[in-house]
């Protein structure tokens, strides 16, 4: 399990994403997770590799890459990045107003 955060913010939202090593989306998977944490630093992204023992998944995980935002899933497959960026930016405003 990999996960980024940026130290200097409490992440708002949190996004993971559940790969295999030979599913064929995960380069793409890990290059988009990687351009997540760069436009949206207060997010906390964590990468999980299911061939690694460990907790196993949630239900909702039965397909790779499958992506959660907030613990509900955004995408069984890669998202579109428009999509994902969008969703990131509406998230991290919807916990701005909840933190005023």
């Amino acid at each position: 399990m990999k996960t980024w955060v940026n130290e200097d913010r409490r992440p708002r939202s949190a996004l993971t994403v559940y790969l295999l090593p030979d599913c064929p989306g995960g380069d793409r998977a890990r290059r988009l997770a990687h351009e997540a944490v760069q436009q949206h630093p207060q997010v906390r992204v964590t990468l999980v590799d299911l061939s690694v023992p460990g907790a196993p998944p949630p239900p909702e995980v039965f397909s790779v890459p499958t992506w959660m935002l907030n613990g509900r899933v955004f995408s069984l497959g890669n998202p579109e990045p428009a999509r994902l960026m969008a969703a990131l930016t509406h998230e991290s405003n919807r916990d701005i107003d909840h933190d005023s």
